[in-house]
């Protein structure tokens, strides 16, 4: 997938977000979707934090961390943005490149989840 642009990625999934409210019910699939971007927002900061510390080890445990709360609600240009910054953990100034990108596509993905929410795309 490294061959692929970023905005090659959709930043999320409308389809599975619907799925998860026809099997749980609208209001737990805004729910969860409420809640995604306060998570996102917290494993940005220990990733910044990793990368401020020089600890490439919590840099990928971050990277991982924030690669799963993407996929549980399917956000995969933003998880594939943090894979790429877990790749590169080791290198910590090449990972401190990649941070403007991780925040601007995860700012995207919030837009994105907005627009979910504020037009009621997800309804059972």
């Amino acid at each position: 997938m490294d061959h692929l642009n970023l905005e090659d990625i959709p930043i999320g999934d409308l389809g599975f977000l619907k799925h998860l409210a026809s099997l749980s019910g609208a209001s737990m699939a805004r729910e969860l979707l409420m809640s995604a971007p306060e998570a996102v927002v917290k494993e940005i900061d220990l990733i910044k934090l990793a990368i401020e510390n020089q600890d490439s080890d919590e840099l990928k445990n971050a990277c991982h961390a924030l690669r799963g709360a993407c996929y549980s609600v399917q956000v995969r240009r933003l998880a594939d943005m943090a894979r790429k910054v877990e790749k590169v953990a080791s290198n910590i100034p090449k990972a401190k490149e990649l941070i403007p990108a991780l925040e601007l596509i995860s700012h995207e993905t919030f837009a994105w989840w907005k627009t979910v929410l504020d037009e009621d795309l997800i309804e059972n």
